[in-house]
């Protein structure tokens, strides 16, 4: 008689299969979550050198306008870069139509600044409502 053998336990291939393509699903998910959270950075970073330059741009429209007395209508643009990105930003101070409750000699000032991200293009804003500047006369003699 001869000895008894244990019965052999051991995967089949049907379910090798099937668990390999469950952990390529969970693969597939977990990089793409990966790619979301890594634009997402990207995205933040992008925004937050867009503040920082509008609110920079911002308090200097201020501080000269009331170390001259206010601002005159004008506009000014320019580049810069920050991390390997370009920004683009325009300052514009612009007339208004005052309503009651603000003095006449209030304009607004505007700083716009715009970047492509991922083909698409982004922008952010901010106005501010500041004194008007006067216009010094020179006098003139003849």
């Amino acid at each position: 008689m001869s000895p008894r053998r244990p019965p052999v336990t051991a995967f089949t291939f049907v379910e090798v299969l099937i668990s390999t393509v469950i952990l390529g699903f969970g693969l597939v998910v977990v990089l793409q979550s990966y790619m979301a959270a890594a634009n997402a950075v990207k995205t933040s970073e992008n925004l937050m050198a867009a503040s920082r330059f509008v609110r920079d741009k911002s308090v200097d429209l201020e501080v000269a306008a009331y170390e001259k007395g206010g601002l005159l209508p004008g506009t000014e643009k320019g580049v810069f870069l920050s991390k390997g990105r370009e920004f683009s930003w325009n300052a514009a101070v612009t007339g208004i139509d005052t309503p009651n409750y603000l003095s006449e000699d209030t304009v607004a000032a505007a700083v716009t600044i715009g970047w492509k991200e991922r083909s698409i293009a982004r922008s952010a804003a901010v106005v501010s409502y500041l004194p008007r500047g006067k216009i010094k006369e020179e006098n003139v003699t003849q």
